[in-house]
């Protein structure tokens, strides 16, 4: 999956640094609310999942976090082709996104470690309604490769767009592959008036 040299993991050092004092609490809180249960970890990614809900990590980018809880969060264990096929429909539906039909649609797909910080091995996309960053365009890194099955993905929507592999517009999907000879998928729908995103609301968040 590719190791880190002493330079990239400076960086990711100093990276992990900014993001604790930033959702430190926020991370905390989220994996306290879902308690210890099933624990899966691959080259580029831990998750645990309970009866109160899951969350999930990537090992070397320490920006990437997502979990939630409540009785709305599954999750389930899929083939390698159901992966390729529910992240091609992802990426397929990220080329229709657009401020006009979506709050937020964010695509990360990650194929080697390395890929946190060479964009060789990773592609992303990412449009938020609203975002000082975008000037109202999409992030796109890296390149998508369909026929390559990553060792983690995982999608954050909040979308009007139909024909999507989920059963919500509004929420989380991540899958880690690779947990023995499965391949773990959850699904965090975004419901309730007590939803929180990380990153406008660091503090006491129910779901990210």
């Amino acid at each position: 999956m590719g190791e880190l040299d002493q330079s990239q993991r400076l960086e990711l050092d100093q990276l992990r640094e900014e993001y604790q004092k930033r959702y430190g609490v926020a991370v905390e809180f989220i994996k306290k609310e879902v308690g210890p249960g099933l624990e899966y970890e691959n080259t580029l990614a831990r998750a645990v999942v309970s009866e109160n809900g899951a969350w999930f990590e990537c090992i070397d980018q320490p920006m990437e976090f997502s979990g939630g809880s409540g009785d709305a969060v599954t999750h389930r264990y899929i083939e390698n082709r159901e992966v390729l096929d529910i992240v091609r429909a992802l990426y397929e539906r990220s080329k229709e996104v657009s401020q006009e039909n979506s709050r937020l649609f964010g695509l990360l797909v990650l194929y080697t470690r390395s890929g946190v910080i060479d964009n060789r091995g990773v592609y992303v996309f990412h449009l938020q309604a609203g975002s000082k960053d975008s000037a109202g365009r999409p992030l796109r890194l890296g390149r998508f490769r369909p026929d390559a099955l990553p060792g983690v993905f995982r999608c954050r929507l909040d979308t009007d767009l139909e024909d999507l592999p989920t059963k919500f517009k509004r929420g989380v999907v991540f899958c880690l592959t690779g947990i023995g000879e499965k391949n773990l998928l959850v699904e965090i729908p975004y419901e309730g008036k007590d939803v929180r995103n990380l990153g406008d609301a660091p503090l006491h968040p129910v779901r990210q």
